[in-house]
């Protein structure tokens, strides 16, 4: 029995600092992605596409 699909993985692309122009202090950043994969037995594989991309 063969078992495969995809997934979806997030992981950090960058990161830094910047100025918040409503409370006029530094904050900090992590710019992340999600890459689709896909998966055999439940492990990332093979890397398919970029889903999308957000700032936390």
């Amino acid at each position: 029995m063969i078992i495969f699909g995809t997934r979806g993985v997030t992981y950090n692309h960058a990161e830094g600092r910047f100025h918040c122009p409503r409370c006029s202090a530094e904050q900090g950043y992590h710019q992340k992605r999600v890459r689709r994969f896909f998966t055999l037995y439940f492990i990332p594989a093979i890397p398919l596409d970029l889903v999308g991309e957000y700032v936390d």
